[in-house]
């Protein structure tokens, strides 16, 4: 678990430094709740793809591999309902239209 936190922290810390990302935030649980959340509020959509593509953002990826639990995604904004790890898939191949939101 230090591992997964050390990534993300310097994730974290590296996003922070650019213009379009609005904030990121990383809670470590505590000795009730054994998880990591990891968040980040980007400017736009076209931001956020533009991240999900970075070398940094292979950086969360490693994370995900490393942590013991399978990671839950999810991905918000204003004008449609939580996306996961579909959205990650379609950014990072090109030339493909975006998927469409699942409905529950």
């Amino acid at each position: 678990m230090r591992q997964v936190v050390g990534i993300l922290a310097s994730v974290r810390d590296l996003a922070l430094t650019r213009a379009d990302c609005l904030g990121a935030w990383l809670d470590e649980g505590d000795a009730f709740r054994e998880a990591i959340s990891y968040l980040e509020q980007w400017e736009s959509d076209e931001a956020l793809y533009r991240h999900l593509n970075s070398e940094l953002y292979d950086r969360v990826l490693v994370a995900m591999e490393l942590s013991e639990r399978r990671p839950e995604i999810r991905f918000f904004s204003v004008s449609d309902t939580a996306r996961g790890m579909e959205l990650i898939e379609h950014v990072r191949r090109s030339n493909e239209p975006e998927p469409q939101p699942q409905s529950h």
